[in-house]
């Protein structure tokens, strides 16, 4: 396995771990040598014409080890503590990381081994993110999220790129 810090744990707060690409699944050995026929009685199964023999979709644990509802409730546990969020913020706050949590795992399960686009659409689901957040936190509270954000995940221009658009709102 190898350890993939992309998008998805800035957005999420964790490491992704992804398996490597597996070689092509291939049928288990024969006994027999190569070429070789196969004994008299030896039944083959019969082959469709024109189908296709599908490969079995991989299933990935969920990202971050939870459920995407879990980590939804998880990540909006912490920003309620963290942010002394209301019961409204909270319920809005919810429904934006489940939303991006199902986002993250849709992008996860659909582009293994395809880490370019994963990047970029993690990227695109965190901005979207972080667009709503600003929509729901105050400044005040918003400013206090991308400082931990930042010293959480080690992200500093996020954080300045959002401060910036939070500055040029308020005058």
């Amino acid at each position: 396995m190898m350890r993939l810090p992309i998008a998805a744990a800035l957005l999420l707060g964790v490491s992704l771990i992804l398996p490597r690409p597996a070689a092509a699944q291939t049928a288990p050995k024969s006994p027999t040598k190569a070429g070789a026929k196969a004994p008299a009685g030896a039944h083959k199964p019969a082959a469709k014409k024109g189908a296709k023999a599908a490969k079995p979709a991989p299933v990935l644990p969920p990202v971050g080890g939870l459920s995407p509802q879990a980590r939804a409730t998880q990540l909006t546990e912490q920003m309620r503590s963290a942010l002394s969020l209301d019961a409204k913020q909270v319920q809005q706050v919810q429904a934006i990381n489940l939303r991006s949590v199902q986002q993250i795992e849709e992008a996860h399960n659909a582009l293994i081994g395809q880490l370019p686009q994963m990047r970029t659409r993690v990227e695109a689901i965190g901005e979207t993110r972080l667009s709503l957040l600003y929509d729901v936190l105050s400044p005040e509270q918003f400013r206090t999220y991308t400082a931990l954000r930042e010293k959480k995940l080690g992200i500093p221009q996020e954080a300045a790129k959002q401060a910036a658009r939070m500055n040029e709102g308020e005058q």
